[in-house]
């Protein structure tokens, strides 16, 4: 495919890829050469960027983005002094689990709600040692869900190949081991390849049935065909509620189960450990047939400090105060609902937050926690364990508090980005280290952290 030259429509001027990456080597040695082979002529810039980085963006969907996930690779669009967004990339080297993935989901559910591709170069190897979880897992289950329920196309699931001789272990690159082997991860390259044509040669942009173009071009390539038909063959919502509908409550050891209409899907911390129980509530939450989803919090269950254990549990207030002491410890939960939570009256085992949360610019400044609960659930179970004493509801009307109906569409998502304004690239926050000039340049660009250039 050769775009040498080509100009987006629209465009006054050449346009511009920039690469977002957590990790430069991933970018300089497997982003930018897959880019390159589609559109050698395409001016790039690769861009370190810590999380932190998010926060001086004048950019809706870039921050927005990075408040729902920290992506390994981001890679966007700059014309006419717009940026934007075209896809995340993700790599994974985890054992395959279902709750595994289920965790990495989060940026799966904003892509969808704002029409990027998802990109995620996974790695599912055995494990010597032996692995807790659903190991008999269809990873493939997750891309047919947003298929079926969101018509989104957008989830592409790279498999990064292991060893021939050890499952155990990756197929890396011989000189770069965070990248796999150029033979080991063939869709990849469909992928970026589908990406760039579809913003180039098809003029696709994000909100206008970009993932789809994606997908449109993806199917043309061997990869791509094996890719669609594989996802075709995975189980779908139907086996997936069932599934779910059969988890029975097994306290504070299963992760979610159904039961009359209700689906309850367990929290066991706020902090940054909380991302597998954040994603199994996004997506166990958002793809079950149960109407209401609870998330139910009792503490680390295997922590007495930060449990909330029965013996020092008598009534609702007590339970409300330990919560409170427990969650000195399990820091993450955004304070200022849990100033809520404790000056608020009870009533009849219930703490209603619906009028403070749809209070001008409460939901704006909510943490990610918070935001999980209010955006993906519609109350949070307090209740002590083994005996389960005592419970107590914190509730809130979602829809009232988003603003909108919670959709089979999951269009109720993009509330989260109306937090964020502008749409301008970043630029004055980094100083600039240009390699030695080639014909088709790629600059890289760093910030700076505290007053040094990194």
């Amino acid at each position: 495919m050769n775009m040498e030259g080509r100009q987006l429509a629209g465009d006054g001027g050449p346009s511009k890829v920039r690469i977002y990456a957590e990790a430069i080597e991933q970018a300089r040695h497997y982003l930018v050469p897959a880019i390159r082979k589609v559109a050698p002529e395409l001016e790039i810039e690769v861009v370190y960027t810590p999380a932190r980085l998010a926060a001086h963006h004048q950019n809706r969907l870039l921050r927005a983005l990075y408040t729902a996930t920290t992506p390994d690779g981001l890679i966007t669009l700059i014309e006419d002094k717009v940026e934007t967004p075209l896809a995340v990339v993700e790599f994974s080297e985890a054992v395959m689990t279902e709750d595994h993935e289920y965790q990495r989901t989060p940026g799966v559910f904003l892509c969808a709600a704002l029409d990027l591709a998802y990109i995620k170069v996974a790695g599912h190897k055995e494990t010597a040692r032996g692995m807790g979880g659903n190991t008999s897992f269809n990873p493939l289950s997750v891309a047919s869900a947003f298929i079926e329920k969101a018509e989104y196309h957008g989830f592409l699931l790279c498999k990064w190949a292991t060893l021939p001789e050890d499952a155990t272990k990756l197929w890396r690159d011989d000189r770069f081991p965070s990248i796999p082997h150029e033979d080991a991860c063939p869709l990849y390259r469909s992928s970026i390849e589908a990406v760039v044509a579809a913003a180039f040669v098809d003029g696709a942009r994000p909100g206008n049935s970009f993932a789809k173009a994606v997908w449109a071009r993806i199917s043309q390539t061997r990869p791509g065909q094996e890719y669609v038909e594989e996802v075709r063959a995975a189980p779908g919502l139907r086996e997936l509620n069932s599934a779910w509908g059969a988890a029975t409550l097994n306290l504070g050891y299963r992760r979610w189960h159904a039961e009359e209409g209700r689906m309850t899907v367990w929290i066991y911390r706020w902090g940054h450990g909380m991302d597998p129980d954040r994603g199994c509530l996004q997506f166990v939450g958002s793809f079950s047939n149960e109407d209401h989803v609870v998330a139910r919090y009792t503490g680390l269950r295997k922590s007495r400090e930060r449990r909330i254990d029965s013996e020092d549990v008598h009534d609702v207030h007590s339970l409300r105060q330990r919560f409170l002491a427990v969650c000195e410890l399990d820091k993450g939960l955004d304070k200022a609902m849990l100033r809520q939570i404790a000056n608020r009256p009870i009533v009849d085992g219930i703490i209603d937050l619906t009028e403070w949360l749809c209070g001008s610019g409460v939901y704006e400044t909510l943490n990610k926690p918070a935001t999980t609960l209010v955006t993906f659930a519609d109350e949070l179970i307090i209740h002590d364990i083994p005996q389960g004493k005592c419970s107590l509801r914190v509730v809130w009307d979602r829809e009232s508090v988003l603003g909108c109906e919670v959709s089979q569409d999951l269009s109720h998502i993009k509330r989260v980005t109306e937090r964020f304004q502008g749409n301008s690239p970043l630029g004055k926050l980094m100083g600039r280290k240009r390699e030695k000039p080639s014909r088709n340049p790629v600059r890289c660009l760093q910030v700076v952290q505290g007053g040094k250039w990194a």
